[in-house]
C-alpha cells in the first residue's frame, strides 16, 4: 500500500470516528421524559401558586389555632364624670383572656386543618398534572415527528415514482397519464409534510411554554422504540385521586362549619384578669379576675341564617363530590377502552407492514411486465403509508390512554414517568 492510499483510508477512518463521535454527542444530550419533567419542575407557576395556597392556609390553622389561646392586650383609658370629686381620670390597663370553652372557636380550628389537608391535595394533583403534561408533550412530539419521517419517505418514493415514470414517457414506454399521476402523489405527500411542519411547531411552543426554556424549541428529544407500548390496566385498581381527597377534605371543612353554626348557640365560658395603674399618679391601682358565662338568647336571626347558609355549603360540595367520583370512573372506563383499541390497531398495523411491502414489490414487476398499472404501485405506497401513520398514531393513543387513564386512578407518579422512560431508545 503506498503512502496515498494510507493517506485515503487513515482520512476515512478519521471520518468515521467524527461521525460516530457526533452520534454520541448529539444521542447523550437528547432529552428524556426525565429530564424534560426536571425543566418544567424548575420553573412552573401553578405549583408555585399551589405552594403558596398551601402556606396560606398553614397560616390559617396557626391563627384558628392561636384564637383557643390567651390574648393579651394592653388598654389606655381616658374618662371623667359628673361628679365633681370623680374629675377626669386616666387610666392604663394589661387584659388577659382564655377561653375555657367556645365551641365555634373549636370548629373553626377543625375546619381550618380540614382546609390544609386540601391544599396539601391539590399540590399534589398539581404535581400530578405537571407530569401529565410532560408525559403527554413528550409522547405527542415523538409521533408528530415519526408522522413527518413518514411523509418525506412516502413523499420521496413518490417523486422516484414519478422520475421513473417521466423516463418511460420520454422513451415512450408509458402514457403521460402515468407521470402526471405519480406528481400528483407526490405534492399531495409535500402538502401533508407542510402541515405536519405546523403542528409540530405548535407542540414545540407548547414545550417552551410548559417548561419556561425558549432552547427547548429546537432541542432534540429521544424517541419511542417502535415496538413500545404500555401495559394494560389492572382490574380493581382503587383510586388515590388527589382531585378527589381536596373535594372530601374541603367537605369535611364546611361539615366543621356547619357544627359550629350550629354550636353558635352554646353557652361560652372564659377566664378574665385584668391588671389596672392609674397614670395620673391616684392610689387607683390594682388587679381582678373573672369567670364570665355567655348564654347567647336573641341575635334577630343571624346565627340562624349563618347556620343555613353552612348546610347549603355542605349540600354544594356533596354534590362536587359526587359528580367528580362519576367523572372519573368513567375517565378510567373511557382510557381502558381506549388502551385496548390502540393496542389492537397498532397490532393490525405492524402487521399488515410486512405484508404490504412485498405488495409494492410485487405491483412493481407487475408494472415491468405489463400486468400492473402505475395506479397500482401507488396505491400499494399510499397503502403502506398509511399503515405505517396507524401504527404511529395508535402508539400515542395507546400511551395517552395509558397516561390518562393512571391520572384518573391518581397513580401517574415519578415511577410511572420513570416506566414511561425506559422505552426509549
Amino acid at each position: 500500500m503506498n503512502q496515498q492510499s494510507r493517506l485515503g483510508v487513515a482520512l476515512f477512518v478519521g471520518a468515521a470516528l467524527l461521525g460516530i463521535t457526533l452520534c454520541t454527542s448529539a444521542q447523550a444530550q437528547a432529552l428524556d421524559v426525565l429530564a424534560l419533567h426536571e425543566r418544567a419542575l424548575q420553573s412552573a407557576p401553578p405549583l408555585r401558586a399551589a405552594e403558596a395556597a398551601r402556606g396560606e392556609q398553614q397560616a390559617r390553622l396557626k391563627s384558628a389555632t392561636a384564637q383557643l389561646g390567651p390574648q393579651l392586650d394592653a388598654v389606655w383609658q381616658r374618662g371623667g364624670g359628673r361628679d365633681a370629686s370623680a374629675g377626669s381620670w386616666n387610666r392604663g390597663n394589661l387584659q388577659l383572656n382564655q377561653p375555657l370553652f367556645d365551641a365555634p372557636r373549636w370548629q373553626a380550628r377543625d375546619a381550618a386543618q380540614q382546609r390544609l389537608n386540601a391544599s396539601e391535595s391539590d399540590l399534589a394533583a398539581s404535581q400530578q398534572q405537571l407530569r401529565q403534561t410532560s408525559a403527554r408533550l413528550f409522547v405527542q412530539l415523538h409521533a408528530q415527528a415519526q408522522l413527518q419521517q413518514v411523509q418525506r419517505e412516502l413523499s420521496q418514493a413518490y417523486g422516484e415514482e414519478a422520475q421513473r415514470m417521466g423516463v418511460r414517457h420520454r422513451e415512450g414506454l408509458a402514457a403521460a397519464v402515468d407521470w402526471r399521476q405519480s406528481q400528483s402523489f407526490q405534492l399531495l405527500a409535500e402538502a401533508n409534510a407542510r402541515g405536519g411542519v405546523q403542528q409540530l411547531r405548535a407542540l414545540r411552543q407548547a414545550l417552551v411554554a410548559h417548561a419556561g426554556g425558549a432552547d427547548l424549541a429546537d432541542a432534540p428529544l429521544r424517541a419511542l422504540r417502535a415496538d413500545a407500548l404500555p401495559p394494560a390496566f389492572q382490574d380493581g385498581v382503587p383510586q388515590q385521586s388527589p382531585r378527589r381527597d381536596a373535594l372530601q377534605a374541603e367537605l369535611g371543612a364546611r361539615r366543621d362549619e356547619l357544627d359550629g353554626a350550629r354550636q353558635a348557640n352554646w353557652p361560652q365560658l372564659s377566664l378574665q384578669a385584668q391588671a389596672q395603674r392609674d397614670l395620673q399618679g391616684r392610689p387607683h391601682n390594682g388587679s381582678d379576675w373573672t369567670v364570665q358565662l355567655r348564654i347567647p338568647l336573641w341575635d334577630s336571626g343571624s346565627r340562624s341564617a349563618a347556620r343555613d347558609a353552612a348546610q347549603q355549603r355542605v349540600i354544594a360540595a356533596e354534590a362536587e363530590l359526587q359528580q367528580l367520583e362519576r367523572e372519573l370512573n368513567r375517565e378510567q372506563a373511557t382510557q381502558a377502552e381506549r388502551l385496548a383499541s390502540a393496542r389492537e390497531q397498532h397490532a393490525t398495523a405492524i402487521g399488515g407492514l410486512s405484508a404490504v411491502a412485498q405488495t409494492v414489490e410485487a405491483m412493481r414487476i407487475g408494472q415491468e411486465q405489463g400486468t400492473r398499472s402505475t395506479t397500482d404501485v401507488l396505491l400499494s405506497l399510499q397503502t403502506q403509508g398509511q399503515l405505517r401513520q396507524l401504527a404511529v398514531l395508535a402508539q400515542l393513543e395507546a400511551w395517552l390512554a395509558w397516561i390518562d387513564g393512571l391520572v384518573a386512578q391518581g397513580r401517574f407518579d415519578d415511577a410511572a414517568l420513570q416506566a414511561l422512560n425506559t422505552h426509549l431508545e
